[in-house]
């Protein structure tokens, strides 16, 4: 028989799993690589599992877990100014392959380079808003910043975007 407390682990549990795409997007936008960015939010999803009683019911789950997300992220980086650097495989990717010969493949680098120019708190807020639809009040939550703080991002990411 499971006590209440369990059951609401359980479902708590459950829920995280509905937010792992959102996760996985804003983990991209912190780190800018795919692999990354899974590394992260298994990390991220494993750290908010073990920590389910820290959770205070009523609240923001999405914030609650990009919070988290971010702390790790923190964390990641700390580690590896202090451990061995690592070569990831963007760096073999080239010689590794042919590369796109398509239209579409050079206009989605292009995409890619203007957003790299883009600074990280411009880039998560063009991401939650943009991409994700979420609402500046949303994206303000997620970010732990102020409303108005994501709406002046957002207009200086669209600035750079357009003038690159």
């Amino acid at each position: 028989m499971a006590f209440p407390k369990q059951t609401q682990k359980r479902q708590l549990a459950m829920h995280i799993t509905e937010h792992i795409g959102d996760m996985r997007n804003y983990a991209r936008s912190l780190t800018g690589a795919p692999d990354q960015a899974d590394d992260l939010v298994q990390d991220s999803v494993v750290k908010a599992l073990r920590n389910l009683d820290k959770f205070e019911p009523g609240t923001n789950l999405g914030a609650w877990l990009t919070t988290i997300m971010r702390n790790q992220h923190i964390d990641n980086a700390r580690c590896r100014q202090n451990g061995p650097s690592v070569v990831t495989i963007d760096d073999w990717a080239p010689a590794l392959s042919t590369p796109a010969n398509q239209i579409h493949g050079l206009s989605l680098r292009d995409a890619r380079r203007r957003l790299k120019r883009l600074r990280r708190g411009e880039a998560s807020a063009m991401r939650l808003v943009v991409a994700d639809g979420r609402s500046y009040g949303e994206a303000a939550e997620m970010l732990s910043i102020a409303e108005g703080t994501v709406k002046s991002r957002l207009s200086r990411a669209r600035e750079k975007l357009a003038a690159a």
